[in-house]
Order: structure tokens, then sequence, then C-alpha cells
């Protein structure tokens, strides 16, 4: 179906549509990109810095999602749906799930059904709008073509032959890889430590070998370390979490590797058998009985949890047939495990912020790549939810 057929214009713009795609195609080259990232990533960059739907096209989604909950909506995982806008109707399709086991995203199925709408709607699709919702924004990164790459492909193509606009709408930014993106893997809470007592990177070099000097990591880069560097300033060295994971139950037995550890050496030094048995026993006790503190996912911050830690520690009651030696040994044991574990966790909490941000800046650039070109044919944004409307975000 071409342009020709009808009296609607279909404008045909090839040197927008190529300079756009050769913009974009700079985006295929993972390293180049995230160092592109990192390098507007910095202290003028705002820190709010999003990409958000028109006020129109916002709208739009609510109601379009809304609709699609009604009849029954998509649960919490990961997924896509589209919709084709005539000017006699609205013909939406989905919800689509991802395949990973054939390689398969969400976003796949929408475009291939979006194209089927609009090859059965043919001169009625003409001067359409096209709307394609994704929890999390199409992916930058992919053995095969990204996501979001192909969607911007498949928006020329579209306008070329239907003069269609299309929009493309997520709940939040997944920027590469999501929750998988290993840029901050290596921010543990040493790094954290070394980070927030410095004021420059080649100051926190020097904390690193001073503090650090058989560590198994290096340095984070003069990029990373700012970014570090402003989530600590900005109010995360006091933040408040819980030591329980978001995404699974906590494991007792990984939360207290130090108490394990103090049995061993128990063993080395020539307890006998039953005194072993006996100290096992309470160690298992005290971290079970621990491990409602962690359950109940309170919000403290570093300092807070720690404290409750120890308070714990000294207040616990062994049985009657432990002696004081052994309970104090336990005891020192589950204070430094307790205090490893909150440490740790704190340390997760930051790199999950750490991503969750670097992700949002991710997608922005994208977005500000392809609007620079043109705004006529394609549009990318966060949807604006209301409060209580905005879905549980899961991972892909």
């Amino acid at each position: 179906m071409h342009a020709g057929d009808t009296d609607v214009r279909v404008p045909e713009e090839p040197g927008d549509a190529d300079a756009l795609l050769s913009r974009i195609s700079s985006w295929v080259d993972t390293r180049y990109s995230v160092r592109k990232v990192l390098e507007h990533w910095g202290p003028d960059a705002a820190r709010d810095a999003d990409t958000f739907l028109s006020d129109r096209a916002n709208r739009r989604f609510l109601e379009l999602h809304a609709d699609m909950a009604e009849e029954g909506g998509p649960g919490e995982r990961q997924h896509s749906w589209a919709a084709v806008e005539t000017r006699r109707e609205v013909v939406m399709c989905g919800p689509y799930y991802p395949d990973y086991g054939r390689g398969e995203h969400s976003e796949d199925r929408a475009v291939r059904q979006t194209e089927e709408l609009l090859a059965t709607e043919g001169v009625r699709a003409l001067g359409s709008d096209v709307f394609i919702f994704t929890r999390s924004s199409p992916c930058l990164d992919r053995d095969t073509q990204p996501c979001m790459l192909h969607l911007v492909e498949k928006a020329l193509e579209w306008h070329a032959l239907y003069g269609v606009r299309t929009h493309i709408g997520y709940a939040r930014s997944w920027g590469f890889k999501g929750n998988k993106e290993a840029l901050f893997r290596e921010v543990d809470f040493q790094q954290l430590e070394c980070v927030g007592l410095s004021h420059d990177h080649d100051s926190y070099v020097e904390a690193m070998a001073k503090n650090c000097p058989e560590g198994n990591l290096g340095p984070l880069s003069k990029d990373l370390f700012g970014a570090v560097k402003r989530m600590l300033d900005a109010g995360s060295k006091g933040l408040r979490f819980s030591l329980k994971p978001a995404t699974q139950e906590p494991n007792r037995k990984s939360c207290f590797k130090s108490v394990e550890s103090c049995v061993s050496e128990c063993e080395e030094g020539g307890a006998s058998e039953e005194e072993r048995k006996a100290e096992t026993k309470e160690a298992d006790a005290m971290a079970e009985a621990a491990q409602e503190l962690v359950s109940e996912g309170t919000l403290q911050n570093l300092r807070e949890h720690v404290e409750r830690g120890l308070t714990f520690a000294r207040d616990y009651g062994f049985s009657s047939q432990t002696d004081e030696t052994a309970g104090a040994e336990v005891r020192q044991a589950f204070v430094r495990g307790w205090r490893d574990m909150a440490e740790g966790r704190y340390a997760e909490v930051i790199r999950e912020r750490l991503t969750d941000d670097f992700n949002r800046h991710v997608t922005h650039l994208f977005s500000q790549d392809v609007v620079k070109l043109d705004k006529e044919y394609i549009q990318i944004g966060r949807i604006r939810f209301s409060e209580g409307s905005l879905p549980s975000l899961e991972d892909r």
C-alpha cells in the first residue's frame, strides 16, 4: 500500500530516516554506548533526567492500559501489547510475554501483530496512531537486534507505508540489560567506604591501596567513582533499607557464615565431638531466632541494623548446657556474621539504585537521539501512571 493510492499524503523523508538510523546504529556497540552514558552521567547531568510521553499520548496509554486490565489484565510479568487507532476504531492485541527458550522478547510479538493489523486495515490505516506498551522499556543489548532499535526501524517503515505515528510507552527504564547490568558488580561495602572517605578519584585510589591492600577488587574507574560518590553525597549514606532481599527469601546460612566459621575453628581447636555438636546446635538455633529480625523487613539505616544485631546477640539466652566460653564465641561469631550481612545488603541496595539510575539515563539518552531528528513519526517515553495504577514491576 502506497501513499499515492489515497488522498492522504504520506511524507517521505529518506534523508532524515537515513540520518536517524545512522545516528542510532552506534547504540549497537554496547561498550561505546556505555562510555557515552557514563560521560553524560556527570555532575552537570540533571539528576531527574527522564523521558516522558506527551500529555495526549500519556492519557491515551492510560485509557488503553485500563481497557487491557478490564479484560483480565496481564499479571505482573514482563509483557507488551499494541493498539492501532484509526479514524473508525481502536484495535488492540496482546498481552504478549517473552519466550526466552526461543530467544523471543515480548516486544517481538507485539511488532509482528502490529504489522498484521496495519496490513489488514490497509487504506484505513493511513494516518492512524500506533501505541506499543512494554512494561520495561525495550532492551538495547541483545544477541540479535535489540528491541529498541527494531522498534525505531519499524516506526520508520510504518510511517513510510501508512503515514502512522508510533508511540512507545513503558513503565520503567530497562536500559541495556536491566537488572542484569554488571557495570556496578564490584561496588561492595569496602568500595563504598573508600569512596565515602575520598573527595576525588586520586584520594579514592589512595584509600583503596591503604584500606584494601589485599582485596580482590581493583579501584573503580573515574566515571564509576563519580557516579557512586554523587549517590552517597546525595544522602545514600543514611539510606534506610530492609535486610530482607526484595526478590527472594533470605538464606540463613549465607547470612551468617561467620557463625559457621566459628564452629569450624572450634573443631580445629581440639574440641570434643560432643562439644562440637552442642556448639553447632546453639549456633544454628541463634541464627534461626535472628532470622525473624531479617524477615520483618524493618527499614533502618546501616548503623541501626548493626546495633539491632548487637542487642540481639547480647540478650540472647543459650541453653544451660552451653558453657560461658562457648557462648561468648558464638555471640562474637554471630555479631561478625550479622555485620557482614548488613553491610552486604547495604551495598546491594546501593548497586540496585545505581543500576536503576544508569538504566534511566541510558533510555533517556537514546530517546534524545531519536527526537533530535524527528518527532513527527515516533515518540518514546515513560508513562506517568497515577498513584495506585502503576503496574507492579517485575524483572523480565
